[in-house]
Formats: structure tokens, sequence, C-alpha cells
């Protein structure tokens, strides 16, 4: 099963046509109509709104290759710089990535940095142009991807997403030259938490990649580092427009894990999974996901007469969004605030922008 499990990030800029290529992977895989125009991984609000991916997350796609059913996990990844920590994160759970270039904007300085990223964690990087359909010349962004990737010319794939121009030859690429995950199922249990989301029923939906060993629904897990036990109420794998329950997860499989969690014990929970408090074992080789300092820093204060909301509302989007911090704050003019860091002025804006739209404050 293993063997058959491919997992890939899509690195690309601003309007290079990474949301494009998700909705022609699904029409290849007849997941949706061809004449569909639907965006499908931009699902919160303010991403339809904006035409941006802020939080990563993931879609499985099943392709068949000489008579073998292969699973493709695509990790959807932000393009904007504030959301480098949810990059990160999503490079984490992958063993490749498609470096996806625009052919009428070249290589952009975010695309290099994110690149850079999925390098220094081994990834396999497979370089694409976009939008060859404009019939543009490209001998000059042919030369710069050689030159940043060291690469040769024909390792280069040519794509339409916007026609469906060399979807299929994509799609093999990915089976035939990024690596299944080294995952061991008789290894204990280690899962990579890559996305959270609370709900109102006080349950936590975990979306993740099994490392090692096997998860089950009924077992209990344990987070790194923490004494506290949670039993498992479902698992499952996400497909488009859909879940699909199973019974268990292996590893390198990417799917979603939901547990009972009381508000009070969010502080908790982290970014690795186990399933033994004894964790020495783990010490050496867990992965660990560094944290990015916040370069923004805002004093916010809302006018609503139950100020502990506010507090209830941060501790959620914390949740969902660890790169920003909060802390409580003073003021003799405007009384009890929170001092708030963020990776930069967009991020700033999204999440006061989700404090208003989600969480009903009048900032």
């Amino acid at each position: 099963m293993i063997k058959y499990i491919r997992n890939f990030c899509i690195i690309a800029h601003i309007d290079h046509g990474k949301s494009t290529l998700v909705n022609s992977f699904l029409k290849i895989n007849k997941e949706i109509n061809l004449k569909e125009k639907k965006i499908i991984l931009d699902n919160m609000y303010l991403e339809k709104k904006r035409g941006i991916t802020i939080k990563s997350k993931t879609i499985q796609i099943t392709f068949f290759y000489k008579k073998k059913k292969y699973y493709l996990n695509l990790i959807d990844t932000p393009g904007h710089i504030d959301f480098n920590y949810e990059v990160l994160k999503s490079i984490y759970a992958c063993e490749g990535a498609l470096l996806l270039i625009d052919c009428s904007k070249s290589i952009q300085s975010q695309t290099i940095s994110n690149y850079l990223l999925a390098k220094k964690n081994n990834l396999h990087i497979i370089p694409v142009i976009n939008k060859i359909d404009l019939n543009l010349k490209i001998n000059n962004i042919e030369n710069d991807i050689i030159n940043l990737l060291n690469c040769k010319k024909n390792d280069i794939l040519y794509i339409s997403a916007k026609k469906n121009i060399g979807i299929k030859k994509l799609i093999i690429n990915i089976i035939k030259k990024i690596p299944y995950p080294k995952g061991k199922i008789t290894k204990s249990l280690e899962i990579l938490i890559f996305n959270f989301k609370y709900t109102k029923f006080k349950k936590l939906i975990i979306y993740c990649k099994i490392i090692n060993g096997t998860v089950y629904k009924n077992k209990f897990i344990y987070f790194l580092k923490k004494n506290n036990k949670y039993k498992i109420l479902e698992v499952g794998i996400l497909k488009y427009n859909k879940s699909i329950i199973k019974n268990k997860l292996i590893a390198g499989e990417v799917g979603y894990i939901i547990i009972n969690l009381k508000i009070n014990d969010l502080n908790k929970i982290n970014n690795i999974i186990i399933d033994n408090k004894n964790i020495k074992k783990f010490n050496n080789n867990i992965i660990k996901i560094k944290k990015i300092k916040p370069l923004v820093y805002v004093n916010i204060f809302i006018k609503d007469i139950f100020k502990s909301k506010l507090e209830y509302s941060l501790k959620q989007l914390k949740l969902d969004d660890n790169s920003f911090i909060y802390k409580k704050y003073y003021s003799k003019y405007l009384g009890l605030g929170f001092k708030c860091g963020f990776l930069g002025i967009l991020h700033m804006e999204i999440i006061i922008k989700r404090l208003e739209n989600e969480y009903n404050h009048i900032i």
C-alpha cells in the first residue's frame, strides 16, 4: 500500500495557476465536471474573497497507472510570504513538490524562497511551466529554472492548466519521480499535524500525515510531551467535496482524526501525536516544526462589554494558526485588550477579519 502513495505540494506564486491546476487534476480524475470552474481548495470565506490560499489543506486524488491504483495526496500551500509557516508545515508532510511557474511572469522571489525550503527538506522537485497556451517565448524562463534547480531541460514539464494540456503527463511524472513515503507500519505511532479545526460540538479535527505506525478508531493517542490521552472518535481521508471514514490510517497516508477536546485543553496540544507516554525513543528523530518569529505587532481592542469572549476567540484562532502570538494588554483609555504578533501586514489583516467575520467581534 505504502509504495502506491505519493504526497506532494505545489510551490507557486500568487496567480501562477495553482488553483486551476488542482481543478485540472480533479477533471482528469472525473471527480468534477469538465466545465466546472470552481476553485476547489480555497474554502475559507477570506480565501475566496481575496483569491489566495491561507491555510494548508489536503485532498486525495486516485489515478491508475500500468493497472495499479495510486493515491496522490496533494497538500495545498499558500503562495504569500506572510503564510510561510503554513508552507513549512506542508513541506514537512511531503516527499515531493511541483515548482509551478507562470510563463508570462517567470520565477518570483517568493517561489524561490519556498523552493529553498523544499530543497532543504530533501523534497524531489518537478519543474512545471504553466500557461503555455499563451504561446509566449520561454527560453529565458527555461534557463532560469535550469540554473535554479541545476537540472536539465528535459526535466521541465510544460502544461496549460486552463486548457488541460499536459496534465496526464504531469500526473505520471508525479508517480514516477516523487518517492513514496519512508514510514514503517510496524514502528511506533508517530503523526505529524499540519492543521486543526475546532468545532462548536467540542470536537477537534486533526489534519495530519501518519509518519510511522497505524492509527485506529477507538484507540488512545497522546500529544508529544503532554500527559493527557484522547480517544479517537473517527479517522478518514479527504476527497473532493467529501470525507471518507476509514477504520484505520497507516504510515504514509494523509487524512484526518477526530477527538473530543474541551476548550480549556487547547493549550495541551501540539504538532506531534504518539501512542505512548514514554517518548524517549522519539526525541532524536522527531520532526520539529520551527516557529517563525512575528514581524508585526498590534494592540487589539473590542467594543464588546464581555471582553473575555475575545480571549476565547483568540485561543481558537491560535489553534488554527500557531504562527501568531497574543498576550493580555491593558490600556487606561481602552481597557483590556491583547498585544498580538503577526508574520506580516496581510497576516494581521486576515486574523482581524476572521475575528470580525467568524466570531462577530467589532475590533
